[in-house]
């Protein structure tokens, strides 16, 4: 029981760090404070908080960026195709944007760019998907965004990352999480205008 109590109590003060650097993301020091002992044992504190001022100038990543935006490609023939968003290119950033990280992407007017947040290939697989979801049915029609959801859905779209699946690569999780689809005739009418039976499956 004591030992239980122990690990909730290092539990909670990870979150209170991850909180305090969510509302200081520009600043270093508190990236750093999020860092192993370990790893502070063997650079030192000094030199990771100037690594860290670098990596939070938005470093991009060409690689990933360029793996994404073909990806993009892939999905917009398979999934969407109308109004086609191949002209749009991905922009990988290692930075912590709050906006990104809680509500949607940012999506650069006259760069036609959209900057997905570093994490994991398997949960940028599943965000690069809502973002296109949201800019082919527009951001101010929920039930569009629902039916499009749906749509994904029956198509057999991998649109979510189980907890197993988060350290997959990108082509590993489009492998295991991509479905047979289902014909939305048959089975899809009763879900039109409801949340996206991923989601009821998911929180089942």
């Amino acid at each position: 029981m004591y030992e239980k109590l122990n690990l909730i109590i290092e539990l909670q003060k990870l979150i209170v760090k991850i909180n305090n650097f969510v509302q200081h993301i520009d600043e270093p020091e508190y990236l750093v404070d999020l860092v192993s002992d370990d790893l502070l044992k063997q650079y030192r504190r000094e030199r990771i908080e100037e690594a860290a001022r670098i990596v939070l100038k938005e470093c991009i990543s060409q690689e990933l960026s360029e793996k994404f935006t073909k990806l993009m490609r892939e999905f917009d023939e398979r999934y969407f195709g109308a109004p086609p968003l191949s002209p749009l290119k991905v922009e990988v950033r290692y930075n912590i944007d709050r906006a990104a990280s809680t509500n949607m992407c940012t999506i650069r007017s006259g760069d036609d760019v959209i900057e997905l947040p570093a994490s994991s290939e398997a949960v940028m697989v599943e965000r690069l998907l809502e973002e296109m979801l949201r800019l082919t049915v527009g951001r101010g029609c929920w039930d569009c965004y629902v039916n499009g959801s749906n749509r994904l859905y029956f198509d057999g779209a991998p649109m979510k990352v189980e907890p197993e699946m988060r350290h997959l690569s990108a082509e590993e999780f489009v492998a295991k999480a991509t479905r047979e689809p289902i014909a939305l005739e048959e089975h899809g009418k009763q879900w039109l205008g409801k949340n996206p039976p991923a989601e009821k499956a998911a929180g089942a």
